[in-house]
């Protein structure tokens, strides 16, 4: 027989297995983000510096044409 107790008790425990759920995932979503930013800002930087150099270097053959 399935008392009351049992069903709250029952309630409690998937809804703190659902908390723990969410915030496994939140947390997975969070170091996913950190390694993408990791991985990106730097892979930016050399992206932008490569194109300011270049920019630069076609300034200068021009200036020297």
């Amino acid at each position: 027989m399935i008392t009351r107790a049992m069903v709250e008790a029952r309630r409690v425990l998937v809804g703190a297995l659902a908390t723990a759920a969410v915030v496994a995932f939140m947390s997975a979503v969070g170091w996913v983000a950190l390694l993408a930013l990791t991985v990106t800002v730097p892979f930016a930087t050399i992206v932008i510096a490569l194109a300011v150099g270049i920019r630069h270097l076609r300034q200068d053959r021009r200036a020297l044409a």
